[in-house]
């Protein structure tokens, strides 16, 4: 799986004219440490994990934003790099993030 990531990355940078310097990988499949360590090594870059519950947290901010709880994009990712756990894999080490953004 790694290894089709890295092949996909590099099919898809040419075509938009921009390399990566990192992944994100969120929502469940973030919990799995050993495909995020071999994915940060198969690409050469960082890979960040988390937050776990992705799709219901954007979602909430979404909304947050439209009803004007929160001000802008910026405000909900402080929230969220705030309030969830997100980790970064980086020559072969685990890191806890405190802020992803």
């Amino acid at each position: 799986m790694a290894e089709k990531y890295k092949e996909l990355v590099r099919q898809v940078e040419p075509i938009i004219k921009k390399i990566y310097n990192s992944i994100y990988i969120i929502g469940g499949d973030s919990q799995n440490t050993l495909m995020n360590q071999l994915t940060a090594e198969a690409l050469g870059m960082t890979a960040y994990a988390g937050p776990i519950e992705a799709t219901v947290i954007g979602n909430i901010m979404v909304q947050d934003i439209a009803c004007r709880e929160v001000a802008s994009l910026e405000e909900a990712r402080r929230i969220v790099a705030k309030t969830e756990d997100c980790y970064s894999w980086e020559d072969g080490v685990k890191r806890l993030q405190l802020r992803l953004i």
